[in-house]
């Protein structure tokens, strides 16, 4: 079954972008980024964190993925350092919460990618629910 999958992986080498920030899927497949094309990929925050520290990602201009993935990756941050925009996520309990950290690790991510537009998105979890 991997097999197939994997070949299914490189009938995609022409993909461009890859939107599946809203989705619930929680693993992808390295092979993902040999896409030579792949230029824009935006990963859910449900990802299990892997490292990038052997990954090409030469090809991406634009990344979306949750501020604690980048934290996760943290030592080799510098490999993003080709992006043309990073969407970190953050995500928090309160309002109170994001008003007191968001700017500060949206800076953070700012000095150290100074050559990256870097515009953070935010969702909130209601913990009522």
């Amino acid at each position: 079954m991997y097999q197939n999958y994997h070949r299914g992986l490189k009938i995609l080498k022409l993909l461009e972008k890859l939107n599946i920030s809203y989705t619930k899927i929680k693993i992808i497949p390295m092979e993902l980024f040999e896409l030579e094309k792949l230029n824009d990929l935006w990963l859910p925050d449900t990802i299990v964190f892997f490292k990038i520290k052997k990954l090409n990602l030469k090809s991406l201009k634009t990344l979306s993925v949750s501020y604690e993935f980048l934290m996760y990756n943290k030592e080799d941050i510098q490999k993003l350092k080709d992006l043309d925009w990073l969407y970190p996520n953050f995500v928090y309990k309160s309002n109170d919460e994001y008003m007191s950290k968001h700017f500060k690790r949206e800076q953070y991510l700012e000095a150290l990618l100074p050559n990256v537009s870097i515009s953070g998105s935010t969702s909130v979890i209601d913990e009522g629910y």
